[in-house]
């Protein structure tokens, strides 16, 4: 098992933050390429309910905007 410091944290969320200057939460296209992966793995990972950040739905419709925030996006990857 990998094990990461509180300075690593850090350091990846100082990335990703750069990378989208002034966001505090990502959309699903920016939270997919964060994560390495295509936006339909995201979704059919969102639909099973399994291995995503935690994320904010912004609506009651079946295609409501996804919020997910920087540091649920890091603190995911760890």
């Amino acid at each position: 098992m990998i094990y990461f410091t509180n300075t690593e944290y850090k350091v990846l969320l100082e990335h990703i933050s750069s990378q989208y200057k002034g966001k505090v939460v990502l959309d699903r296209k920016q939270t997919a390429a964060v994560l390495g992966i295509g936006i339909s793995t995201l979704d059919l990972r969102i639909s099973q309910g399994r291995n995503i950040p935690r994320y904010i739905k912004m609506g009651d419709a079946n295609n409501s905007r996804m919020a997910f925030a920087i540091t649920d996006i890091a603190a995911y990857i760890f």
